[in-house]
């Protein structure tokens, strides 16, 4: 069931979070624990109707600072509270460009559109700036629009192992499915994993490419890319392919 008012999801997701460490040990310190979904509820609950709410379905965080530390990657992301515990911004805790950089650019790529036309690649360095302070600014803007559900919350690696990933999405199967029903968005982009995503919705079909196509789970569309990470291919070229999945028709 979907929140309908911050104050709703607030308390439903923490008392979902909660259920999701005790199943995992988290809570008395077996394992790490990284919470996520809503990046800054403020202003997901303040999006108007036709705007888009965009959901990142990725792999698993990790903190190389302390494997078995409970954090919430999610008020990290919103420089509420650093990974390891600081109550205000920390930029020794900075957010992981090499992943979140590129989230942004989607997310800008999606909310830019308009009438089925998405900007650029080039126009976001137009709009970031090549001040380093400027980039910041832009991006850290975009990800507060923007939930982020990890398929594996405890005890997180840097180098995921999809058998391991795919084990989590078995085991946590009806969390993620109440996770995603409590966020409600309009748009998921797999990171790597549409095919975790199949696991939790059997009804999805495969994809001839499983990191880069489209398709609907009822109304919400659901693009398949690679992970916002991958050296395989050019920014430009990941940005180009997650925005032409998305103005392509169903």
């Amino acid at each position: 069931m979907y929140a309908t008012t911050k104050e709703q999801y607030e308390n439903q997701h923490r008392e979902l979070m909660e259920e999701w460490q005790i199943r995992h040990g988290a809570n008395i310190g077996q394992c790490g624990f990284a919470k996520d979904g809503i990046v800054y509820p403020n202003v997901w609950f303040s999006l108007a109707e036709e705007e888009e709410r965009v959901l990142f379905l990725l792999k698993e965080a990790y903190t190389v600072e302390n494997p078995k530390l409970v954090w919430d990657e999610a008020k990290w992301l919103s420089h509420q509270k650093c990974m390891n515990g600081c109550e205000e911004d920390c930029r020794k805790c900075s957010i992981t460009g090499s992943t979140f950089n590129p989230v942004a650019e989607w997310a800008y790529g999606i909310f830019s559109t308009k009438e089925n036309v998405y900007p650029k690649y080039d126009d976001w360095l137009g709009v970031s700036s090549k001040k380093i302070q400027d980039y910041y600014i832009a991006r850290d803007a975009l990800l507060s629009r923007l939930a982020i559900v990890n398929i594996k919350k405890s005890s997180g690696v840097s180098a995921s192992d999809n058998s391991d990933l795919y084990y989590y999405a078995a085991l946590d199967k009806e969390l993620l499915i109440r996770q995603i029903a409590l966020i409600d968005p309009t748009v998921i982009i797999c990171g790597g994993t549409y095919g975790m995503l199949r696991c939790l919705f059997t009804e999805l079909g495969k994809l001839d490419n499983m990191n880069d196509g489209h398709t609907k789970l009822g109304k919400i569309k659901i693009i398949a890319s690679c992970h916002p990470n991958s050296r395989t291919i050019s920014k430009a070229d990941k940005y180009k392919a997650v925005l032409d999945n998305y103005i392509a028709k169903d």
